[in-house]
């Protein structure tokens, strides 16, 4: 007789996921930027889940060897996160957090959060040449050569960012961009891990810039 993964995976409450933590446990929040920005458990890795490759952009963004604990918006969504890490046996599963945020928050745990920046208030701040400012873009080379990117930008793709990052100001003000405001929330939770602390996701990303018609660099033919 076969067991079902999921009933191997331990639901967890916030006493327990904090003694977690202090044993070395990462929390996983796959939540939405959006959610993920207003309050998160301090140290959160966000990567978004979605059924396409989800443990494969794990294993390629967080070191092996660290055991993980899952934060979702809702158990179920945990659950279905955590039966996919399980079946990567390099990635170790310590269970999910039960009731998500809502129940870290009713326990009276520390949160964190993520400041948003729009479009419209990133280009007035580069325009006004704020001091200390820099605009880390995550996407990929082919994304910034065929879609362009903005003028002194400066670009680290989402996967290298973890190895790269002593080559960012760290006394000043990182606001990162991606295509969707997605990779780069997922970049932003690294950084905050390694004490950059001021930092700003770019909500609706480059193809929110574009589609203002703020001005680009473009590569041409």
């Amino acid at each position: 007789m076969t067991t079902d993964v999921s009933d191997k995976i331990r639901r967890l409450t916030p006493v327990e996921v904090s003694a977690e933590i202090a044993r070395g446990a990462t929390p996983l929040d796959i939540r939405e930027s959006s959610d993920f920005g207003p309050a998160h458990m301090k140290g959160a890795i966000n990567i978004q889940y979605s059924s396409k490759k989800f443990a494969e952009r794990v294993t390629a963004l967080i070191p092996a060897g660290i055991p993980l604990l899952v934060v979702g918006k809702e158990d179920a969504q945990a659950i279905e996160a955590c039966t996919a890490l399980m079946a990567n046996h390099q990635i170790d599963v310590v269970g999910y957090l039960a009731g998500g945020i809502d129940s870290w928050q009713a326990a009276d745990m520390p949160t964190a959060s993520l400041a948003q920046i729009s479009i419209h208030d990133l280009l007035g701040r580069l325009e006004a040449h704020e001091p200390g400012l820099t605009l880390l873009d995550v996407r990929e080379s082919f994304e910034w050569e065929e879609l362009g990117y903005v003028e002194g930008a400066v670009l680290i793709s989402l996967g290298a960012v973890e190895k790269r990052r002593e080559e960012l100001p760290t006394g000043g003000i990182l606001a990162i961009v991606c295509e969707h405001g997605l990779r780069s929330s997922t970049a932003a939770s690294i950084l905050s891990c390694h004490g950059f602390s001021r930092l700003l996701n770019v909500a609706e990303g480059m193809a929110g810039w574009r589609s203002a018609g703020y001005p680009l660099i473009e590569q041409t033919s």
